[in-house]
């Protein structure tokens, strides 16, 4: 049962923001009594903000004043007081699936997300600049709201190389996509969320691209009402919680480990082909990185850039194409999670486990060391 209080949960988000289409959509299925407010509300301005210490989006204000930023941090802190329906699967392979799931949709499936925002402005930009300026102004007057919007859009479009957008890529990136989008609207054609009859971590983070991004903006809208309109249905089903029409008489139990549908192995393949490579190569590059620079010792903070976590550049294969990206130590702390928990099942569940890691691809990633772990302290990080 949720706990009594007195005031609402406040979450500072926006519509159009990747990773508060996540949160969200945790809150919503867990029906915690919140009110959302954008970044122009005083309550942001005044106490979430200079709480953090940076410009960041979403973040989450409790009843006693406590101010929570990463959707990682709000999950893990909101789940033990809203405990139904669990996030976190207890079986093995589910419970990898869901944490697995959650880091590549954080973490990979933001450039399709940003290709499909940015690469086709004929169709977006207009809906863009709109979305953008009501973050700041949120009534208008329309004139301002697009001049802030502008502005906002020009400094996500200077940073999009980093993030991997390129020409090289792009053709890879709308094929990947577009795979991905299929397999997911055959999955819901016959279940109702990803990991079976309730949504999971993995639900709410897969909300990021296909919510935050995808099912708002024009054109990406477009494609998946047409290619993929289970896919659609569904983020309609995680923003209204409750029985659906088409899957009301469907148990809200999850999969057996030894009975996932092959829609759902179809997804995790394509997940591990996508992600894995990459995944393994941060985890290197930010362990060489920290041991090159002795000075950070344990406990010390690891410099960031704009709170999230970037480094120095690395190369990485995406797609089949070498890149030079940020090392993400935030990408790496997420792992850990799903590394700890890997490392923490008892033996017999553990070789369940690697026999099926071994049938995606992913036994190699979950043996790989995590030789220089990281905390989250303070809105950064800090070595362990």
């Amino acid at each position: 049962m949720a706990p009594a209080m007195t005031a609402p949960y406040i979450l500072y988000a926006a519509e159009c923001s990747y990773y508060s289409a996540k949160a969200r959509a945790y809150l919503l299925a867990k029906r915690v009594p919140y009110v959302e407010r954008p970044n122009a509300d005083r309550g942001y301005r005044e106490r979430a903000r200079v709480t953090v210490g940076y410009d960041v989006i979403p973040i989450l204000e409790t009843p006693d004043g406590a101010i929570i930023q990463d959707t990682v941090e709000i999950i893990d802190y909101l789940e033990p007081r809203f405990a139904t329906p669990p996030a976190y699967p207890d079986t093995a392979v589910l419970g990898w699936a869901a944490r697995f799931l959650a880091v590549y949709a954080s973490h990979s499936l933001i450039r399709p997300g940003l290709h499909f925002r940015w690469s086709f402005l004929e169709e977006n930009l207009a809906f863009i600049h709109h979305e953008f300026g009501r973050t700041i102004r949120p009534r208008g007057p329309e004139e301002e709201q697009i001049a802030f919007g502008k502005k906002i859009a020009q400094r996500i479009q200077g940073n999009l190389p980093i993030m991997g957008l390129v020409p090289e890529t792009m053709d890879a990136i709308d094929a990947a996509c577009e795979t991905l989008m299929t397999l997911l609207n055959r999955h819901f054609e016959e279940h109702p969320f990803l990991l079976g009859g309730h949504p999971t971590l993995a639900d709410y983070a897969f909300m990021g691209p296909f919510y935050g991004h995808m099912a708002r903006d024009p054109y990406p809208s477009s494609l998946m009402k047409r290619i993929a309109p289970n896919l659609f249905r569904w983020t309609e089903r995680m923003m209204s919680p409750g029985p659906s029409p088409e899957f009301h008489d469907c148990p809200t139990t999850l999969f057996r480990d030894d009975a996932l549908p092959a829609t759902l192995e179809a997804i995790l393949l394509h997940a591990v082909e996508d992600f894995a490579v990459e995944l393994g190569q941060t985890i290197t590059s930010l362990a060489d990185w920290l041991e090159a620079h002795p000075e950070i010792g344990p406990g010390e903070r690891v410099p960031a850039m704009r709170g999230n976590g970037s480094l120095a550049s690395h190369e990485v294969s995406v797609y089949g194409v070498r890149l030079k990206v940020p090392i993400r130590a935030n990408m790496v702390w997420e792992h850990q999670k799903t590394k700890t928990f890997y490392d923490d099942l008892d033996p017999g569940s553990r070789r369940r486990l690697d026999d099926f890691l071994s049938e995606v691809g992913a036994l190699e990633l979950m043996r790989q060391p995590v030789s220089r772990p990281l905390e989250r302290e303070n809105f950064g990080f800090v070595t362990a």
